[in-house]
């Protein structure tokens, strides 16, 4: 950022007041006098220590939450990187670490997380019906939008899926469902 010579002087003249309060922190100041640019940078160990275990605390939360073995490396080299950090290492070496690691394992273990976490899909209450038989107990008639049937001991609103009348005590299949009705088509039929 390119600032007035003034400008500077009030910022390098405040930056060193603080410099009084944060007196753990080594703050480096360099102006380029040909430019007056101003830079600075703050190095602490102590906050790369409470940058990494804030990170880790929020990617532990962030996998908590979603369950997807996403977080969990992120989390992992977090600490990793916290570990360097306590040992004092440079805080690029740690960032390095922290993306390289965490993305180089993300890569690698996300085929075989999504493989493991997928399972096989059970079908839910409403899903069960879908290709199973039904008797009707009340005529179904789009045109009048009247219809029951009972499947597997429950009551459903039903429409006919070719738009035809169906008379009470035929027996049905049920082919989908759409909101709180099922689709069916006459047995006969097929």
């Amino acid at each position: 950022m390119v600032l007035s010579i003034g400008l500077v002087k009030k910022l390098k003249k405040l930056l060193f007041s603080y410099l009084r309060i944060l007196d753990n922190y080594v703050i480096m100041v360099q102006v380029d006098r040909f430019s007056a640019n101003l830079y600075y940078e703050v190095f602490d160990m102590d906050i790369m220590v409470i940058i990494w275990l804030s990170l880790f605390v929020c990617f532990v939360i962030l996998e908590a939450a979603s369950v997807q073995l996403v977080g969990i490396w992120f989390a992992i080299f977090s600490l990793v990187s916290l570990a360097l950090a306590l040992f004092g290492v440079p805080e690029w070496v740690q960032l390095v670490v922290f993306i390289v690691g965490s993305t180089f394992l993300l890569i690698i273990t996300r085929p075989f997380a999504k493989r493991f976490m997928k399972g096989s899909q059970t079908k839910t209450n409403a899903d069960r019906v879908i290709g199973t038989e039904a008797v009707v107990i009340h005529e179904i008639n789009n045109d009048t939008a009247e219809g029951q049937v009972k499947v597997l001991g429950q009551v459903w609103s039903a429409r006919s899926q070719a738009g035809e009348v169906i008379p009470v005590d035929a027996k049905v299949i049920v082919r989908s469902i759409e909101g709180v009705k099922v689709m069916v088509e006459n047995k006969e039929e097929q």
